[in-house]
């Protein structure tokens, strides 16, 4: 049930103008904060980014469901873990995630049917086991599986709020949100600091140069120690984490400041979010400088 919620919210929250009209893996491969250099392949062929954005919205909407189906033999669970393991090979092929690509394909593993591994393992015998859970258990357990389903379909706006549920559902830690990429942003960018040394020197605080250089970096996925990185790095560009921005850079210039001579004191940095428009046609409008916060 859980990996029904997972897939299928995630699949008709993409239910909007840019996913149902084929642009979803378009604008989602032209992010420079997640996409690998495997992409600028594939964006060469806009006729497979369209195969792909319905292929995915299909895995989505549809494919998951026949998790439901049951037959003698489960070739549609095979069916199933093949594509969901394929999509989720695909997103690691293509862009940075983190270990987002691993869950997901682990997610899969425990559902492969017996007679895969009994054919591969060569075993006959039957290792099938029966838990004996307290009745009061499965209560438990339906309780839970309603929250969930209520937070999943709160997310997709679907039922009107229910005031007990909605409690129990902050106060248990279990809302959840599974719009991944679900209205890829048409815009994306990079970010740029420059800094100035009391000795009248310019140099970028934030990439650790020498210089402040404006121009777009030839993969900015790449310039991230990890996903936890990239991240917050994504965050510090929003407006309502200025204050998290301030704090960064009061961290970085008393390090910085802690480490070398009174001429080479930082006296102010400037932070910047080059900001470019992916345009529906291929490729990147022009570039717009935001200012996003000055530390002195």
């Amino acid at each position: 049930m859980q990996l029904l919620f997972v897939y299928a919210v995630a699949g008709y929250s993409k239910n909007n103008g840019t996913w149902n009209k084929g642009f979803g893996t378009h604008y989602s491969l032209h992010l420079t904060t997640y996409a690998k250099w495997t992409a600028d392949y594939i964006l060469m062929l806009p006729w497979v980014l369209w195969l792909l954005n319905y292929m995915t919205l299909a895995a989505e909407r549809a494919v998951v469901f026949v998790l439901l189906l049951n037959h003698k033999v489960n070739y549609n669970r095979i069916f199933a873990v093949s594509t969901f393991v394929s999509f989720h090979f695909g997103l690691f092929l293509f862009l940075e995630l983190g270990k987002f690509p691993w869950v997901g394909i682990a997610f899969w593993i425990p559902l492969i049917p017996s007679e895969v591994w009994d054919k591969f393992l060569k075993s006959s015998k039957d290792v099938s086991t029966l838990i004996n859970a307290p009745k009061w258990s499965n209560y438990i357990a339906v309780l839970f599986v309603l929250l969930i389903l209520y937070s999943n379909l709160k997310a997709l706006k679907f039922p009107p709020s229910i005031a007990p549920l909605t409690y129990l559902q902050k106060e248990l830690y279990i809302k959840q949100g599974w719009g991944v990429f679900k209205g890829p942003p048409k815009t994306d960018g990079w970010m740029v600091s420059d800094a100035q040394l009391r000795n009248g020197r310019h140099m970028d605080l934030y990439a650790g140069r020498d210089s402040v250089v404006w121009d777009k970096p030839k993969r900015y996925s790449a310039s991230f120690k990890n996903q936890n990185h990239r991240e917050y790095f994504r965050n510090l560009r929003r407006k309502n984490f200025k204050s998290q921005l301030k704090r960064y850079a009061s961290w970085r210039v008393r390090n910085w400041n802690a480490t070398h001579d009174s001429d080479e004191q930082i006296d102010s940095v400037a932070f910047y979010y080059l900001k470019e428009r992916i345009l529906k046609e291929g490729g990147y409008g022009p570039v717009e400088k935001v200012h996003l916060y000055t530390h002195k």
